[in-house]
């Protein structure tokens, strides 16, 4: 940061980012944007090794890991998706709201 210059762009979303949530390996992050697709990234890598194609029907707003394989996502669609990312085609679980969802919180369990 002292630097102040970028080590590596990553640039496959096609819209703008909305969040970033990296796993507790410090060498995986998730991406999502406002589009309906969530991205998983290596930092070594130059693109992405994962992506969730029409995860959501509406905007990404907000990913956050639960661990290693579990990702939750949140979208202007109206739903929280909990994701395991050994998969990754479908979730695990789904709720659905009211009003869309332009973020959360996730409070520790211990």
């Amino acid at each position: 940061m002292s630097n102040k210059f970028v080590l590596r762009n990553y640039s496959e979303h096609k819209s703008d980012i909305n969040s970033i949530a990296f796993a507790p390996n410090k060498q995986d992050f998730s991406s999502c944007a406002n589009e309906t697709s969530i991205k998983l990234w290596n930092v070594l890598e130059h693109r992405s090794v994962m992506t969730m194609y029409n995860a959501h029907k509406d905007h990404v707003k907000k990913v956050h890991f639960l661990n290693e394989n579990e990702l939750i996502s949140g979208s202007y669609d109206r739903t929280i998706k909990l994701w395991d990312l050994r998969n990754g085609k479908e979730p695990f679980a789904a709720w659905r709201f009211e009003h869309a969802v332009e973020d959360f919180c996730m409070m520790p369990l211990e």
